[in-house]
């Protein structure tokens, strides 16, 4: 399924700090909000650079299993559960959140959100053809593992 494998793309391209491929498969919408794929990249850096000054770095992620498939307007949605693992010191964090895939060539390529943080509300000012029933879950509180 072509979502799933561009949605484990994105998410490697995170893990990786591929920030290259994390742009191309973010929204343009999202680029051009936060002013372009250049300052996403380095805004994104940015903030790594100070997770790692924290102690805090990307320790793994997972795809879900997609969910239901919603058309509206000539765009294809769905939401996908994405997990988070980050390194702190004595363990590491999970969190759970829900990236949204939008396609706007009948599912042949898609572009992602990270839709837990942002929320419908917002989401529905940027996307205005978003399905009223698509259901986004909150980003779940992050839960410390000690190792």
């Amino acid at each position: 399924m072509v979502v799933r494998k561009s949605a484990i793309i994105m998410s490697n391209a995170m893990i990786k700090n591929d920030l290259e491929t994390l742009a191309d498969y973010t929204h343009p919408k999202i680029l051009a909000a936060m002013g372009g794929k250049d300052k996403m990249i380095a805004r994104t850096k940015a903030s790594i650079a100070e997770m790692k000054t924290g102690g805090v770095t990307f320790r793994g992620a997972s795809i879900g299993k997609i969910g239901r498939f919603y058309t509206s307007g000539k765009d294809l949605y769905c939401l996908i559960p994405h997990e988070i693992l980050m390194n702190t010191e004595g363990g590491y964090l999970s969190s759970t959140s829900s990236v949204l895939g939008i396609s706007h060539d009948k599912g042949k390529t898609w572009k992602f959100v990270s839709a837990g943080n942002i929320g419908k509300k917002r989401l529905k000012t940027i996307f205005t053809t978003l399905p009223d029933g698509l259901q986004i879950s909150p980003q779940t509180t992050p839960v410390f593992h000690k190792e």
